[in-house]
């Protein structure tokens, strides 16, 4: 073998070596890109602390260039953020993977304003240091300039990225049990059904809930109209074991049965003025009647009086199961 077909030979062979360590390094890249990249700051619900050297550049107004250090923390939303004052005061931003945008803004500075540009704030893959770099222009009757602002951010609360949450496996939507107990309706729900359906489903939730006032009542109700009325009196009586429900409801009764009377009160013996008013007029008025009551039919008053008081008071008996 001469000495140039030794060279070509070292060539192939070096050749095929550095194309071995390029596939090499395209397989690691590949199978390390993803993992670097799997996580960034637009998946994270949190907090984070940071130490901040910021760098102001006021050469451009007469200055010098400067820098201080501020302690800065991030309240994260996933993409939205919420950044604490570190100079130009609190801002808000939203991040795409791992960049995040504070918009431009103007904001009282002195005895003027400065217009402060977008900052374009770059964080590293391991989640420990940012950094950004914004103009800003100052005015005021006096003075007309620019600089810059520059943020150098290290991580003070931990060295790693946050925890990643992992992400749920979708399941399959998960069908609804079939129920073979039919539905027992509430009360509100049963007043809007029909007449008709209204007795069956009482009846079902009453046997869930016996003395439920209200169901037993408005039962009591439709058997009534029916004409079955030993049932009735057997829910209107459930009913009315509840004293409370009870007294209201026969309160309200009453009034209304004075009302279609036409009294102010609820007649009372001879403490009812329109007892007494007709009893001063029975000399004068011929025939007297209220309603189909012929008042002259009992010359003794105090017959008479008693007859008048129960006539009157015949719609309050029992007001509540009528």
């Amino acid at each position: 073998m001469n000495d140039k077909t030794r060279n070509l030979f070292i060539a192939k062979i070096f050749i095929s070596i550095k194309m071995r360590l390029f596939n090499l390094a395209i397989i690691i890249i590949i199978l390390i890109i993803p993992s670097i990249h799997a996580w960034s700051w637009d998946s994270y619900e949190g907090k984070t602390t940071w130490d901040v050297k910021v760098t102001v550049d006021e050469k451009g107004c007469g200055g010098t260039v400067y820098s201080n250090s501020r302690s800065l923390t991030i309240t994260h939303k996933k993409s939205a953020a919420d950044l604490t004052d570190v100079g130009h005061g609190p801002v808000s931003g939203t991040f795409s993977g791992n960049i995040l945008t504070i918009p431009a803004r103007t904001i009282p500075d002195g005895s003027g304003k400065s217009d402060l540009g977008m900052a374009t704030v770059m964080f590293t893959t391991d989640c420990t240091i940012f950094t950004t770099k914004y103009p800003w222009h100052y005015h005021d009757q006096y003075q007309d300039c620019s600089g810059t602002t520059s943020w150098d951010g290290k991580r003070t609360d931990s060295k790693e990225c946050p925890a990643v949450t992992e992400e749920k496996t979708e399941q399959p939507e998960a069908k609804p049990t079939v129920s073979t107990e039919k539905q027992v309706l509430t009360v509100p729900q049963i007043s809007y059904l029909p007449i008709s359906e209204q007795k069956e489903e009482y009846t079902k939730y009453l046997q869930k809930d016996p003395g439920d006032f209200v169901a037993n009542y408005e039962l009591a109700q439709i058997l009534k109209e029916e004409k079955e009325y030993k049932e009735f009196i057997k829910h209107i009586d459930k009913a009315l074991e509840n004293k409370n429900e009870a007294t209201n409801l026969k309160q309200e009764r009453e009034k209304e049965v004075t009302q279609r009377l036409q009294l102010t009160i609820r007649p009372n013996g001879v403490t009812v003025p329109l007892l007494r008013s007709v009893e001063d007029e029975l000399d004068t008025v011929p025939n007297p009647m209220i309603y189909d009551f012929n008042v002259l039919k009992e010359p003794d008053k105090r017959t008479w009086r008693q007859k008048m008081t129960e006539y009157l008071s015949k719609p309050f008996k029992d007001v509540v199961r009528n």
